[in-house]
C-alpha cells in the first residue's frame, strides 16, 4: 500500500474512532438550575437523587444518562418553586434502568392512585396511568441523576419514581418521597419525612420531627433526637438505636421491631406479626403500648420506673423481674397486673401468640 494511502487509512480510522467516542460521550448531558425561594419541589421519574446542604440558593444539577440519552430526550418544566424532569411518556411507556434496586425486574406506576406532581405530570403527558420501568429488556434506556444543594433554613420536597435518594448534612426540612428505591438521610437538622413504596430506609443523626413510611422495606435509625418518631411499614423490620423523643410510634404489618437505648415520654409499637424488643433508658409518665398479633415481647425498663402494668398473651408465658416497690394485683400464666412505684405511667403489653418478658434494664 502506498504511503499516502496508509496515511489516509490511518486518518480515516482515527476520524471514525473519534466520531464514535464523541457520540458515546455526547449520550450523557447535563443541565443546571438555580432557585432563590424558601421552598422547592423537584419531581423526577427515573434516576438517583443526592441532596446536600450549602450555598445561598437551591442548586439543581441534572445529568441525563443511558444508551438512548440525547439532548432533548427529556425536557424540564421550571417554575419559581418547582422543577420537573419530563420524560417522553407520551411516546414511550417502557423504560430500562440498569441501576434499579428493586428485587423485581420491573415495576409500574399507577398514577390514577398516586398523588403529587410526578403522577400528575405522567398522566398529563402520557394520557395513561401506567408506565413500566425494568432493570433490563426492551424500552427506552434513559434516566436522570440529580444533585441538589439546599441552603440553610430552606425546605425541599423530592418526588422520585425509580431510584435511590440520599441526603446528607442538611439544615432544613426535607420530604423524600420515592416509589421504588432506598432512602438514606444522615445529619439532618430539621423535620424529615420519608415515604417509599418499596425500599430500605436508613436515618441517622436527625434533629426534628421524623416520619418514615414504607410499603415494603426495612427501616434503621440511629442517634435520633426528635420531638416525635413515626415509623410505618407494611412489611419490614424496624431497628432503632439511641432515640430521644416525646413520642415513639412504630407500626408494621409484618416484621420484627427492635428499639434500644430509648428515652421517651410515650411509646406505641404495633406489629401484625413479629417479635418486639423495647429498651427504655428513661420513661415518662405517659402511655407505653406494645401489641403484636404473633411474636415475643421483651420490655426493658429503668430501675426507677413508676407504672401500672397490664400484660396479656393468648399463648405464651409471662416472665418479670423488677426492682423496687412491686405490687402484684393479678397473676396467671397468660395475664399479669402489677403496679411499680407510684404507678404514674401506663404500660400495656399484648401478644396473640408469644411470651412476654419484663425486666429492669440494669439486669438485662
Amino acid at each position: 500500500m502506498p504511503k499516502f494511502s496508509r496515511i489516509v487509512s490511518v486518518l480515516t480510522f482515527a476520524t471514525v474512532a473519534c466520531l464514535l467516542a464523541c457520540t458515546i460521550a455526547a449520550a450523557d448531558y447535563s443541565e443546571s438550575f438555580s432557585f432563590s425561594g424558601d421552598r422547592l419541589t423537584v419531581a423526577n421519574l427515573i434516576g438517583g437523587v443526592v441532596v446536600k446542604g450549602g450555598g445561598d440558593t437551591f442548586e439543581v444539577k441534572v445529568r441525563v444518562r443511558g444508551s438512548d440519552a440525547s439532548t432533548g430526550i427529556v425536557t424540564f418544566d421550571e417554575e419559581s418553586d418547582a422543577l420537573s424532569i419530563v420524560f417522553p411518556t407520551d411516546k414511550h411507556k417502557r423504560y430500562v434502568y440498569p441501576e434499579m434496586e428493586s428485587n423485581r425486574t420491573s415495576m409500574s406506576f399507577n398514577t390514577s392512585s398516586d398523588r403529587g406532581i410526578l403522577s400528575s405530570l405522567i398522566s398529563a403527558i402520557s394520557g395513561s396511568d401506567k408506565i413500566q420501568v425494568s432493570r433490563s429488556g426492551s424500552g427506552l434506556q434513559v434516566w436522570a441523576d440529580l444533585e441538589i444543594t439546599v441552603p440553610e433554613g430552606r425546605s425541599l420536597v423530592i418526588e422520585n419514581g425509580v431510584g435511590s435518594i440520599a441526603a446528607n448534612n442538611v439544615t432544613g426540612d426535607l420530604i423524600l418521597d420515592g416509589s421504588s428505591g432506598s432512602v438514606t438521610a444522615i445529619a439532618i437538622d430539621g423535620d424529615l419525612g420519608v415515604d417509599t413504596g418499596s425500599g430500605d430506609v436508613l436515618v441517622e443523626k436527625i434533629h426534628g420531627k421524623l416520619s418514615v413510611d414504607t410499603g415494603s422495606g426495612d427501616v434503621e435509625g440511629f442517634d435520633l433526637r426528635v420531638s416525635r418518631v413515626l415509623v410505618d411499614t407494611g412489611s419490614g423490620d424496624v431497628q432503632l438505636n439511641q432515640v430521644e423523643t416525646d413520642a415513639l410510634d412504630i407500626d408494621t404489618g409484618s416484621g420484627d421491631v427492635i428499639a434500644l437505648d430509648v428515652v421517651a415520654e410515650n411509646a406505641s409499637i404495633d406489629t401484625g406479626s413479629g417479635d418486639v424488643k423495647l429498651s427504655l433508658v428513661e420513661m415518662g409518665d405517659g402511655k407505653f403500648v406494645v401489641d403484636t398479633g404473633s411474636g415475643r415481647i421483651a420490655l426493658l425498663v429503668p430501675d426507677n420506673m413508676s407504672a401500672t402494668v397490664n400484660a396479656d398473651t393468648g399463648s405464651g408465658g409471662i416472665d418479670y423481674n423488677l426492682t423496687g416497690d412491686v405490687d402484684v394485683r393479678h397473676k396467671e400464666r397468660n395475664e399479669l397486673r402489677l403496679v411499680v412505684g407510684g404507678g404514674s405511667a401506663r404500660v400495656d403489653l399484648d401478644t396473640g401468640s408469644g411470651g412476654i418478658s419484663l425486666r429492669n434494664i440494669s439486669g438485662s
